[in-house]
């Protein structure tokens, strides 16, 4: 996890499960904080999570702990969160979280060129729309 200090972009590289349940807890948690901290400077923030080379298993428990946090990446007012893995990662989710995922403004894309694609897209026209408010 890191990010450039020059930009409101938290990154994320995870190319394998998490050790225990308590070492997946500290990431997310971490990832949250950071998130907030990159807002508070930037007063925006966006979450680029790479976890693409990963095997089925490892992207199934991935999808399950980042559902858990979604909502509270929402709620720390994530601009926008882009996850780099195959469009099937979370196919196996129930319908019900399916639908909550849907709400959540967020991406799915197959590379991180995409991803960095959707999120400077997402930032200009957040940008614009706050210019247009100040004129």
């Amino acid at each position: 996890m890191w990010t450039d200090n020059l930009s409101p972009n938290v990154f994320t590289l995870i190319s394998k499960k998490p050790a225990s349940e308590a070492q997946a807890i500290l990431f997310f948690e971490t990832q949250i904080e950071l998130a907030k901290s990159i807002r508070k400077q930037f007063k925006e923030a966006y979450l680029v999570s790479d976890f693409s080379q990963t095997n089925d298993e490892v992207r199934h428990v991935l999808c399950n702990y980042y559902m858990e946090y979604i909502p509270r990446l929402v709620k720390a007012k994530i601009s926008y969160m882009a996850f780099v893995c195959p469009l099937t990662a979370f196919e196996s989710l129930p319908e019900e979280k399916k639908k909550k995922l849907s709400e959540a403004p967020l991406g799915i894309y197959p590379d991180f060129v995409e991803a960095m694609a959707a999120v400077n897209l997402k930032r200009s026209v957040e940008l614009s729309q706050r210019f247009e408010n100040i004129l």
